[in-house]
């Protein structure tokens, strides 16, 4: 019994240490985190992606604004969906609002013979 015990500890303990430790190597200022996001998102891993934003962001793109965590997740799954690459730059900060030039690559500009 007390092995039993030990040995769940033991991996509690490690569940909880590996969260951690990728929590923390994502940064937690604005840009670190938009980073992360847009990364997650060319890597097409949706709920990493979305665990970047709180329930109450909006996110303000060229397809339209998306409002709390289901529509940002609709708009990541979307782009998920059409594989998706994207390269910021010039990143802002004012207040609690993060801003920045993008490229962007997706299959219909694929289908243009736009990529970069």
């Amino acid at each position: 019994m007390k092995k039993s015990i030990i040995f769940i500890a033991v991996v509690v303990w490690l569940v909880l240490a590996t969260a951690a430790g990728s929590a923390l190597a994502q940064g937690t200022d604005p840009i670190s985190v938009i980073k992360a996001s847009q990364d997650a998102a060319t890597a097409g891993n949706v709920e990493a992606a979305v665990a970047t934003w709180t329930d109450d962001a909006v996110f303000i793109n060229p397809a339209g604004t998306f409002k709390g965590k289901e529509q940002i997740r609709q708009a990541i799954v979307a782009d998920v969906a059409a594989h998706i690459r994207i390269e910021g730059s010039n990143y802002q900060v004012a207040g609690d609002k993060v801003t920045y030039d993008f490229k962007q690559s997706n299959d219909r500009f694929r289908k243009l013979g736009i990529d970069f």
